[in-house]
């Protein structure tokens, strides 16, 4: 399996440090603090983020990773990666803004430089 697909298509292996996941507790609407100070609350469910970072990618690489997380049209997509104990993983997700810069020009074709984004777990 690929290490990295957006919708169903394979894109550029994320940097080697890269791809941070955070596990996120989602509290009920009772959570917070009693008078005596004690927390109360129940964890209702756990959601994942995923930022993912890519040093350099050619601008067909961006443009491919850029059609979907900025696809105004289908705001929740799957995400597929591996995960703990190196188990395939999927979530249905949505996206922070992509991030980008213009490096260079080689070989007729831009090379992009800190490309990141984030993926949010729905």
């Amino acid at each position: 399996m690929a290490i990295l697909k957006l919708n169903g298509v394979e894109v550029a292996a994320p940097d080697v440090g890269g791809f941070n996941i955070t596990r996120n507790k989602i509290w009920s609407s009772n959570t917070g603090r009693v008078q005596s100070g004690k927390a109360v609350g129940t964890i209702i469910a756990i959601k994942t983020t995923i930022d993912i970072t890519w040093s350099y990618l050619t601008e067909s690489q961006v443009e491919q990773i850029d059609n979907v997380v900025s696809d105004a049209t289908k705001p929740f997509t799957s995400v597929e990666y591996w995960g703990l104990g190196n188990k395939h993983t999927s979530m249905t997700a949505y996206f922070g803004d992509i991030s980008y810069s213009t490096e260079a020009v080689i070989n007729g074709e831009k090379v992009y430089s800190g490309v990141s984004v984030s993926a949010i777990e729905q």
